[in-house]
């Protein structure tokens, strides 16, 4: 699979949540078929590789003659971009850079902010992944918004309180590493407590290794705690579309 991404399709908008390795080729891949033209905003979840190591080829999807693409990521998150990448932070504006380069506007978000991303509601609040170190998870609409938490181990109390507040939510992501647990991911088995408290109207997991097992066979494994539960729980896949509602 690729790395963990999501894809906001939002009237003529597309706001990619984080952007890393396999971007490029999971854009050759699947933006045709999800007839995605351009990116319009960019949201970061966190500093590491399989969240920002593609945002060089940002530049390949960037509208023709428009304004520097909108990046929205914490302080952390853009000190990590700043060094692995000091081309895409010049000095002089975008406007008076020749665009061979990606032109990014840069937007640093607390880590517990409301902010809006085109028209379109959204909330960030860290969790842990690993330790103390903070990942962004994000809820995108206002009433039974849709709740995005791609790499988490663990969350802070008052960010558990937030999740609460949100109820409810009309479809989670939530991290699923594999069976056995790990320092800086969510386990199935943990994942799927998660969602029996949090109890939305859909829950997908992401970010699966192999040792998961297979993915139809996990899923139907699903089925029948779905059935007990009350809510409906799959495994994510590449290339997965799913309509949802956000209200502005």
């Amino acid at each position: 699979r690729g790395n963990v991404s999501l894809l906001l399709q939002y009237g003529s908008r597309n706001v990619l949540v984080d952007c890393g390795k396999t971007f490029r080729e999971t854009a050759l891949r699947w933006f045709r078929k999800h007839d995605v033209d351009a990116i319009d905003a960019v949201i970061l979840t966190h500093g590491h590789a399989d969240a920002v190591g593609g945002i060089d080829d940002l530049r390949d999807v960037q509208r023709p003659f428009s304004a520097a693409t909108p990046v929205y990521l914490n302080i952390e998150t853009k000190r990590v971009c700043q060094s692995a990448y000091p081309y895409l932070f010049p000095r002089r504006k975008a406007s008076d850079v020749p665009r061979r380069i990606a032109q990014l506007d840069w937007r640093v978000i607390s880590d517990n902010e409301d902010f809006q991303v085109h028209g379109i509601p959204t909330k960030a609040f860290p969790v842990y992944h690993g330790g103390t170190y903070i990942s962004l998870g994000f809820s995108f609409g206002k009433d039974k918004p849709f709740v995005y938490i791609s790499d988490v181990s663990s969350f802070p109390e008052e960010t558990l309180r937030t999740i609460s507040s949100l109820s409810p939510i009309s479809t989670l992501v939530i991290d699923a590493l594999n069976r056995g647990g790990h320092n800086s991911h969510l386990s199935l088995p943990e994942a799927i407590e998660f969602v029996k408290v949090i109890r939305p109207g859909k829950a997908y997991f992401v970010g699966m290794t192999c040792s998961l097992g297979l993915h139809q066979e996990v899923n139907e494994e699903l089925k029948s705690i779905s059935r007990e539960s009350g809510i409906e729980m799959e495994l994510a896949c590449d290339g997965l579309s799913v309509r949802i509602e956000m209200t502005g």
